[in-house]
């Protein structure tokens, strides 16, 4: 399960950078103030960064994001003094396009295939794509999109997004290492190490904690990294966590998809529905986070709620093989056999995917086979695919 934290990758060890940063005192001048987008141009924009995802295009992401933008406000709302503030900058500039896809995860291909566009909803008033990837982690972004007077090749951007398992934006987690660095900036090669080692995720690693000044340790970004381990250590122990942390960070927003992750990963599925529940009220209802109750209720051995939430799926992400391969898998703990070939009807004709004879065996297909649906869903495939019925075809895997 992958949760995003994002942190900055660059340390500075340059000796003589160190007195210039505790020196400086010039800032960097603002990006150009972006124009609330009217709801048809970020409609548009949902789709144009759905395709840059999914194919991690890193060019076109960084017409579409200004990454730059993002990293200018959050160091300009820091405490790092001048010079580290030019330093980090140009080392984003210096390596941008690897910048760009690992900020949005889309390195592996087919974790990228997993991102969906899930429609426009309000952020602060503005606009905002709703992007989601449920079908290979729990990731959820939302960004307010604007219009750029100043540039014609990026006339609609996003320069900022809501990252929902945090419960914050992207510069606000940027501004919060900045600070970080600045809080202990002669011991920052130790403060980015241990950083690091947070967030491999490894239980051992919060005994590094130690190795932290109080004020590093305190810092949100550090506390945040410590809780997302702690969501796979029970659910006593993430809860106890989590109320420290609301404790000293009170205005922070809620981090439902957080615990939905930290509950269903203790075993307490129905604490996981309502999480899912509360964070359908925060964003305003998106048809992916059922991809979420799918895998809880298939957890839960629910299988008539799970036939209910599959149901949905297809008629809300119809064009999506998968949402098919959860309706077909809750057709079959339901024993819903003439569902199952109705199903099966569905995905050969929408994606090309059929099963031969050979799958008689398998597990998944065993009881099914038993019944003259299969023999009819093989009757059906011969016809439709103009091959003999007892031919076997390319079959999905």
């Amino acid at each position: 399960m992958r949760i995003l934290t994002l942190h900055r990758t660059v340390l500075i060890a340059s000796a003589a950078l160190l007195v210039a940063a505790c020196s400086s005192e010039k800032s960097l001048p603002a990006p150009p103030q972006l124009t609330p987008a009217t709801e048809a141009q970020a409609e548009a924009y949902g789709e144009q960064l759905l395709e840059a995802l999914q194919t991690c295009n890193p060019s076109t992401l960084r017409k579409l994001f200004d990454v730059e933008g993002a990293q200018t406000i959050a160091l300009r709302q820091s405490t790092l003094n001048g010079a580290l503030q030019d330093e980090f900058l140009s080392e984003v500039q210096r390596n941008l396009s690897q910048q760009t896809s690992q900020l949005f995860q889309c390195e592996d291909s087919e974790y990228a295939a997993g991102f969906n566009f899930e429609g426009i909803r309000e952020l602060d008033g503005q606009p905002s794509v709703v992007i989601s990837n449920f079908e290979n982690g729990a990731l959820l972004w939302q960004f307010p999109v604007g219009t750029n007077a100043e540039s014609a090749e990026r006339a609609v951007i996003a320069r900022d997004y809501f990252n929902y398992s945090q419960g914050m934006l992207l510069t606000a987690a940027f501004t919060d290492y900045d600070n970080l660095v600045a809080s202990d900036v002669y011991n920052r090669a130790t403060v980015i190490e241990v950083l690091s080692a947070l967030y491999e995720g490894e239980p051992a690693s919060l005994e590094r904690l130690g190795e932290l000044t109080k004020t590093s340790r305190l810092n949100r970004k550090v506390q945040l990294a410590e809780l997302e381990i702690r969501a796979f250590l029970g659910a006593e122990e993430y809860k106890a966590a989590r109320e420290r942390f609301y404790k000293r960070f009170p205005n922070h927003d809620p981090m439902h998809l957080l615990s939905q992750i930290a509950l269903r990963s203790a075993g307490d599925e129905e604490g996981a529905l309502e999480a899912i529940d509360a964070l359908d009220a925060q964003i305003g209802t998106i048809p992916g986070l059922d991809v979420l109750r799918l895998r809880v209720l298939e957890d839960m051995n629910a299988p008539q709620r799970l036939l209910t939430v599959a149901k949905r799926v297809v008629r809300s992400m119809p064009d999506r093989e998968s949402s098919w391969h959860w309706l077909l898998d809750a057709q079959k703990r339901t024993q819903d056999y003439p569902g199952m070939l109705a199903t099966l009807k569905e995905i050969g004709e929408r994606f090309d995917t059929i099963w031969d004879r050979t799958e008689a065996d398998n597990e998944f297909f065993k009881e099914f086979a038993a019944t003259p649906y299969w023999e009819a869903y093989h009757g059906w495939m011969g016809e439709t695919f103009e091959l003999e019925a007892d031919e076997a075809p390319t079959t999905a895997e």
